[in-house]
Formats: C-alpha cells, sequence, structure tokens
C-alpha cells in the first residue's frame, strides 16, 4: 500500500514539466512561504531583537563598569599600599627617634644618680672624716685629761705632797707646753 502511494505521488507530480514541478516544489507555497519568512523577520526585528540588543547592552555596560571598579580598586590599593609602607618608614622612624631620646635621657639619669651618690659618698666622707677629727679631738681631749692625773699622781709621789688641783693643774700646764715646744 504504501509503495503504491508513493507511485501515485510520483506520478502526480511528474506531471508538471516547470523547473519547479521538477524539483518538487509549488511556486505559490514558496512565495507565501517567502513572505512568511520575511514578515517573522520584520517582526523580530521590531520587537524582539530590541529587547535582546538592550540587555546586551545593559550587560556590556555592567562589565565595562565592572572593569573600571575592578582597576579603580586596583589603583587605590596600590596608593593604599604606598601610603601603609610610608607610614610604617615614618612610624619606624618616629619609634627609633624615640627610642635614641629614651636612650639619652636613661643615660642622663644614671649620670645624675652617679653624680648624685658620688655627692652622697663624699658627703660622708667628709662627715667621717669630721666625726673621726672629732673622736680623735675627743681621745686627745681625753689622754690629756688622764695624763694630767697620772702627772698629777706622779708628781704628788715624788714630791710626796698633795697640792692643790689649781697648783697642779698649772704645773702640768707649764710641764706640757714645754715638752710640746720641744717636740
Amino acid at each position: 500500500m504504501s509503495l503504491s502511494l508513493l507511485t501515485q505521488f510520483a506520478a502526480e507530480k511528474s506531471s508538471d514539466t516547470s523547473l519547479f514541478g521538477a524539483l518538487g516544489l509549488d511556486w505559490k507555497m514558496l512565495v507565501l512561504q517567502i513572505i512568511g519568512f520575511l514578515i517573522l523577520v520584520w517582526l523580530l526585528a521590531k520587537f524582539v531583537f530590541p529587547i535582546f540588543n538592550k540587555v546586551i547592552d545593559e550587560r556590556e555596560k555592567t562589565f565595562q563598569e565592572s572593569a573600571q571598579a575592578a582597576e579603580k580598586a586596583k589603583e587605590d590599593a596600590e596608593a593604599a599600599e604606598k601610603r601603609i609602607a610610608r607610614e610604617l618608614a615614618e612610624a619606624k622612624k618616629t619609634a627609633a627617634e624615640t627610642l635614641d631620646v629614651a636612650h639619652k635621657e636613661a643615660a642622663a639619669m644614671i649620670a645624675a644618680a652617679e653624680d648624685k651618690a658620688k655627692k652622697r659618698a663624699d658627703h660622708i666622707v667628709e662627715s667621717a672624716h669630721a666625726g673621726l677629727e672629732q673622736d680623735v679631738q675627743a681621745a686627745r681631749e681625753s689622754l690629756r685629761r688622764e695624763m694630767k692625773t697620772l702627772v698629777a699622781d706622779a708628781t704628788e709621789t715624788l714630791i710626796g705632797q698633795k697640792l692643790d688641783s689649781a697648783s697642779d693643774e698649772a704645773l702640768i700646764n707649764k710641764a706640757l707646753g714645754q715638752k710640746g715646744a720641744k717636740a
């Protein structure tokens, strides 16, 4: 059945002797298809393609803005990096200066403390010398008094009589004066 249908269809088509008929085309149908295609292209160009173009243009604009923003962010990052490096160098310099000032102040404080300690030591030595001098003077005075007593006792033993204290003292002072002049 299908083979007979094909032969019948081929027989009908082969009856047309024109170029379109030989190709198996109906020229009326071809013209209608061309007109439909042109109408479809016109409708697409009028209503659909502008929407697509608008969306594509917006996307392209967004991409360009994103690229510009990325470039600006890159430039800002480089500027910030330079600024940070500059501030870090300045902070290091300030820290070094502060450390130098602290070292100088510490040295000055040590020198002042050493000077104060030396003055105090000198004062202690002077006080010790003065105290020692007073002790020596007190010891000399004590020795003098003791020597006067011993001399008075010795004189009393030699002379065999007790003199009054004023006479003892005058004799002792006279003897000590002569002895001090000889020495």
